[in-house]
């Protein structure tokens, strides 16, 4: 599989940690906005290995979802698969907007409002229901990094992107 995350710091912190040597995955980052080379890498895998699924894992907040859709245009096999509230928040308290205290949840700025409207205007938006779903279900920030802080360094390897990565999983957007 092929996991593309949004964050260059996160893509550090995987390639230190001894657990993800053992998921066989090739990891790419675009470090926030993806670059057209970025793009450009991903459809050349594509074209070479289609057998490979490609994957998504950004922030949950709007600009991680509008960089899963800039990577969408240029590449529509990419799977989103999060970072969402249900990756963070227990089942019972995912339909809530107060996370547990242990959870670094940032609330939404103005900008960050704007763009989650500005998005749900977009057509490929408004004509893909799960998509919109997701976007509209971001009322606070949650950064990949909190996940090593919900996780641990060895269950995020072991756990919880293997799940991620399961082509046959339920959960794609």
């Amino acid at each position: 599989a092929i996991l593309v995350v949004e964050k260059d710091t996160f893509f550090q912190h995987l390639l230190q940690s001894p657990n993800f040597a053992t998921l066989s995955v090739v990891l790419v980052t675009g470090r926030g906005y993806p670059d057209v080379l970025t793009r450009r890498f991903l459809q050349r895998l594509y074209r070479e290995r289609p057998d490979l699924p490609q994957f998504y894992l950004g922030d949950h907040d709007p600009d991680g979802a509008a960089i899963f859709l800039l990577y969408l245009e240029s590449c529509p096999w990419l799977i989103w698969r999060g970072l969402f509230a249900r990756d963070i928040l227990p089942a019972s308290e995912a339909e809530t907007t107060t996370p547990p205290n242990n959870i670094p949840a940032l609330p939404l700025k103005p900008r960050d409002r704007a763009l989650r409207a500005t998005l749900l205007a977009r057509k490929e938006v408004r004509s893909n229901e799960l998509i919109k779903k997701e976007i509209e279900s971001i009322e606070q920030k949650f950064e990949l990094e909190s996940l090593i802080e919900v996780y641990g360094p060895q269950r995020l390897c072991t756990e919880f992107l293997p799940s991620k990565l399961d082509r046959n999983r339920s959960e794609s957007v």
